[in-house]
């Protein structure tokens, strides 16, 4: 005889994951960055993907019908977006230059969506290199065209720690821009490094990857699910996060969102200009 879970018992398991959530981002916090896939796995554990009933809110009927805090803007079109870098700033931290998750200091106020808005919305767009779909790690994003678009969602970036990258499974063939941001060989913005070899002429900077960039993500995502739960379910959850676990030199990267328009002068010509949303 197989006994069926009730909506209690599922609300009840629900209160227990969110708190052990919020403990693992505690760890985070605390330098353990690797443990992004644990996080991620865990996230499963709560919100499913792929429209099954593997995870908690789904059997609870409740992942289709709440809504989720998004620290991000939401883009009804990214077709002329050049970046776009919506989770995570950057700062030095010990001497080094990393990508930290924004938690509520962001630029854009929370807002709150169906489930399939905040899990498809891209959180990160940039543009690869014409006739190119690969990231080069010591390329700067700024000089990359809009031939090719690298487009990452909440969606994308937890089902690749969790069901690709060491979290529950391993996949033996993984997206090359992916893997590389997840190994710290590329990322969406370079840093400067007068030391790496540059001939003159070249069209490219050489640069340094920012590191976290995967990570970081996957750290804020943990971050709108905590607040999203706890508002919905009225947790007592002991979670109170600060950026000064991820405090630093602040830094002057790029915008977080970069558009390309085209306007017309006085005579009529066209010209393609970069503005900063």
């Amino acid at each position: 005889m197989k006994y069926h879970l009730s909506y209690d018992n599922f609300l009840e398991m629900l209160e227990k994951q969110t708190a052990l959530l919020a403990k693992l981002c505690q760890q985070f916090d605390e330098g353990n960055y690797e443990y992004a896939d644990v996080i991620s796995t865990k996230i499963a554990a709560i919100i499913n993907f792929r429209g099954k009933k593997e995870s908690l809110l789904p059997n609870m009927e409740k992942q289709e019908t709440m809504l989720f805090y998004s620290t991000s803007k939401v883009l009804d079109t990214y077709e002329n977006v050049l970046l776009y870098r919506s989770l995570v700033a950057t700062t030095i931290k010990d001497g080094q230059l990393i990508y930290h998750p924004k938690l509520d200091q962001g630029k854009y106020p929370k807002t709150l969506h169906p489930f399939s808005v905040w899990a498809s919305s891209p959180v990160y767009i940039v543009n690869l290199e014409k006739n190119t779909q690969n990231m080069d790690g010591l390329i700067y994003i700024g000089e990359l065209n809009e031939s090719t678009q690298f487009i990452m969602s909440r969606e994308k970036i937890i089902n690749f720690y969790r069901n690709k990258f060491s979290g529950a499974h391993f996949d033996t063939k993984l997206d090359q821009n992916i893997y590389q941001a997840a190994i710290g060989l590329s990322s969406i913005e370079h840093a400067d490094n007068p030391n790496l070899k540059n001939v003159p002429g070249e069209k490219y900077v050489p640069g340094e990857p920012i590191k976290y960039m995967l990570e970081m993500a996957v750290r804020q995502i943990a971050h709108e699910l905590l607040l999203t739960l706890k508002k919905e379910f009225s947790f007592k959850l002991d979670y109170k996060p600060t950026l000064l676990d991820f405090s630093g030199k602040k830094t002057k990267g790029l915008p977080d969102h970069l558009v390309k328009i085209v306007v017309e002068n006085e005579v009529g010509e066209k010209k393609i200009k970069v503005v900063q949303i």
